[in-house]
């Protein structure tokens, strides 16, 4: 366990170092989809603390998107309270945070927040990303949608290739189902239910499920064929060109 004060040197030379005196054996985290495609998503982790945790020890961290007003955020949480808040580069907002009460160490904690993330939901695919950022033990993810799903897929985000729009999560979550490798997230009977399991998340890795809605696997194939035949079009012109 790294020393509280190597921590704080660190931050002064803007390095965060995770704060490895707590554990969560288990988060879930619920996506409701709401009729008008807007979502708001809640998060219940079981905490155990090995050690009472510092000003900015502890922190949320939600994939908001770079055109976000950080202001706006709203971070609601009846367990913690706010210490201070930090937009990062790649658009994700964290909020640092302390518990209300006192803290027992080895002790079960129940920490819930929850947000409404800015973009519609009101597409054929649903994205959802979990972030390893401590130790944590089973991580349940449950989608709720107004539409029936069609099929899903998870996997962990690889580093290469650099899967940074939605296009290239939908082509990459293609080639998962077609080698049939990845996790295939459960769908409940009536298809408006999607749970995504991930058991002892490796530390540092980002995990993605992909799922689709009804006919959503067909439109995504011709957008995909449609930009291929554009590229290769334009490719063409190009070599005339020269």
């Amino acid at each position: 366990m790294v020393p509280r004060w190597f921590r704080d040197l660190a931050r002064r030379c803007r390095i965060e170092i995770p704060f490895g005196g707590v554990v969560c054996p288990e988060l879930v985290r619920t996506i409701w989809i709401e009729a008008d495609w807007r979502a708001r998503v809640s998060n219940k982790r079981t905490l155990v603390f090995l050690e009472h945790p510092g000003e900015r020890d502890l922190r949320d961290i939600y994939t908001a998107g770079p055109g976000f007003d950080i202001e706006r955020f709203a971070y609601d949480s009846p367990d913690a309270l706010e210490v201070t808040r930090e937009k990062r580069r790649d658009g994700s907002v964290v909020v640092y945070w302390q518990p209300r009460g006192p803290v027992t160490p080895f002790a079960l904690y129940e920490h819930q927040d929850s947000w409404v993330p800015p973009a519609s939901h009101q597409q054929s695919a649903i994205f959802a990303e979990y972030r390893a950022e401590g130790k944590t033990g089973i991580v349940t993810t449950e989608i709720i949608t107004p539409q029936t799903f069609e099929t899903a897929i998870a996997f962990e985000r690889p580093r290469w290739p650099m899967l940074t729009s939605d296009l290239a999560l939908v082509k990459y979550a293609f080639k998962q189902l077609e080698a049939n490798e990845g996790d295939r997230p459960e769908i409940a009977p009536d298809g408006k239910r999607l749970e995504w399991k991930i058991a002892g998340p490796r530390r540092g890795a980002r995990y993605v499920c992909v799922a689709f809605h009804e006919h959503g696997v067909a439109e995504w194939q011709e957008k995909l064929k449609a930009l291929t035949i554009f590229g290769r079009a334009r490719r063409m012109v190009a070599s005339w060109a020269r």
